[in-house]
């Protein structure tokens, strides 16, 4: 039996004490409802596609996720997007689900399932812009990727030719924006993150920043809006905001300049992929190196957290911001815009530290920066007591410092 798909129910009021070092004006009611409409945005939406995959016929009878692959003739790049609309419509009450993850089997419970939930995306939709309309962007995202699954499953389209085309550029301006809360909320608890433990351990002096994967620059906007708040900004002698994008960067040193004139802002392309080296000077160590949603698109975890590492300065922290995944194989609703890039999912896997391409759980990336050498690791807020009362609590950063290093050619730089 389908269950509702948005709940209306309040967070259980112990989580505000989880959430006692960032603004009061940032975890809302209203976001949690955002964060629950959203959710159920996706539900809905999973639903269809039982359809518009015509899976309906075949979940008659226990299937599994590759079994369905090779029945539909979907391309094999397709099967985590499947394994997500499955999974969702597990949740949703829609599928039954039998099995542990990679051998799981599901069957169809209703087979009005597509219906409904194409008969609940308007409802949906008024509610969640009536309870907050800066979030539209993140529904018409939702709803370009999901048109286009069948198309991508089929092989006759890819997935940045769906979601990056010209034409959907500026949607992605709209959605990668501090005006979008269910965004903004990302950059926020990451720059308030960053902004108490540079207040808290950096000595006195100019303070280096580099931002990776800095996209439009509403990530670097809400560091330097925390900086400020921890009177920090005049401290700041170096701030490098690189984006390997150069219509996003084009677009965020416009933006930024303006508001900025007189910080020392240099706007570069950096690849993570690659050795950084290659795009920073030799020698370069910083205080802080930031970024948000940047790392789970890593193609290879261990080397970039390497080298986020090694050009960490004495004292330096990494805050990471994160969408996490609070239990393993949880469907959440992001994954429904990313999952059909090939970037999101055509990373390297370890089993060790990322089973699966996407978002991580807290324990997944706690290990992965113990494996790096960090030392000091903590997610903020702590995400573990958190998903036992909250299970929506998808935001996090991740907080660490390098290894302690006696080179002193760092010392000469700072």
């Amino acid at each position: 039996m389908i269950k509702p798909l948005y709940s209306t129910a309040s967070p259980d009021p112990r989580l505000a004490g989880y959430l006692s070092d960032f603004p009061e004006d940032l975890f809302t009611p209203q976001l949690f409802r955002s964060v629950a409409l959203a959710q159920g945005y996706a539900r809905a939406h999973a639903l269809v596609l039982l359809g518009d995959l015509a899976l309906v016929d075949l979940l008659g009878d226990w299937c599994s996720a590759h079994e369905l692959l090779q029945r539909r003739g979907f391309v094999a790049g397709f099967y985590h997007p499947l394994v997500w609309v499955l999974e969702t419509a597990v949740e949703a009450g829609a599928l039954a689900a039998e099995g542990e993850a990679g051998d799981r089997r599901y069957r169809l419970l209703d087979v009005s399932a597509p219906a409904f939930g194409s008969s609940q995306l308007p409802a949906l939709r008024s509610t969640a812009l009536e309870n907050d309309a800066s979030i539209g962007a993140t529904l018409d995202l939702l709803d370009t990727a999901a048109a286009a699954h069948a198309a991508v499953a089929a092989g006759r389209l890819r997935g940045e030719d769906a979601l990056f085309g010209m034409g959907q550029l500026d949607l992605w301006q709209r959605y990668f924006n501090n005006h979008n809360r269910l965004y903004a909320v990302n950059n926020r608890v990451s720059a308030t993150a960053a902004a108490l433990r540079l207040a808290e351990s950096t000595p006195n002096g100019p303070l280096r920043v580099l931002e990776i994967g800095a996209g439009t620059g509403s990530g670097t906007e809400a560091l330097l809006h925390a900086l400020a708040l921890h009177g920090l900004s005049d401290r700041i002698g170096q701030y490098i905001v690189s984006e390997p994008n150069a219509f996003f960067r084009r677009r965020a040193e416009r933006m930024l300049r303006a508001a900025y004139p007189n910080l020392p802002l240099k706007f570069q392309s950096l690849d993570i992929d690659k050795p950084w080296t290659e795009a920073l000077p030799e020698g370069s160590r910083f205080d802080l190196i930031f970024g948000v949603n940047v790392m789970h698109v890593a193609n290879d975890l261990r080397f970039s957290l390497d080298e986020a590492r090694d050009h960490l300065a004495d004292d330096g922290w990494l805050v990471a911001g994160e969408c996490l995944r609070p239990f393993p194989h949880q469907p959440i609703y992001a994954e429904l815009m990313f999952q059909i890039l090939d970037s999101y999912v055509g990373v390297q896997t370890d089993a060790e530290i990322r089973p699966n391409p996407g978002f991580l759980t807290p324990e997944l990336w706690t290990a992965a920066l113990a494996a790096a050498g960090y030392q000091r690791i903590e997610i903020v807020p702590d995400p573990v007591p958190i998903r036992e009362i909250y299970s929506w609590f998808f935001v996090g950063a991740l907080c660490a410092q390098g290894t302690a290093r006696t080179d002193p050619g760092d010392a000469v730089a700072r």
